[in-house]
């Protein structure tokens, strides 16, 4: 992913906002896939509590890999993935988005 989507509450709205990583191009948000009855494919990013960052605009947010961990992701064990299922503890910034 370059960016990833929320819509924060103010007051009675929701505005949306792009939140990336200024310092990363790309980064990797693991996921679960599953194949339905009907063959179609469904996704579920993996998500964890917020960091101090994600706070003030929802109660949680992806977890975050930077590439190295993403590649590591697909071929390292449950155990290791799991450890890795934290809180981005790197720079993020937002934006306002016109969805």
């Amino acid at each position: 992913m370059s960016a990833f989507y929320e819509w924060k509450k103010e007051g009675t709205k929701k505005i949306p906002y792009r939140i990336f990583l200024p310092d990363e191009e790309i980064f990797f948000v693991p996921a679960l896939y599953s194949y339905g009855n009907n063959k179609r494919i469904s996704t579920s990013l993996i998500k964890t509590i917020p960091n101090k960052f994600m706070q003030p605009i929802n109660h949680r947010m992806p977890v975050i890999l930077k590439i190295k961990d993403g590649i590591n992701y697909l071929v390292d064990d449950a155990e290791t993935n799991l450890t890795r299922c934290v809180p981005y503890s790197g720079k993020m910034d937002l934006e306002p988005a016109s969805i």
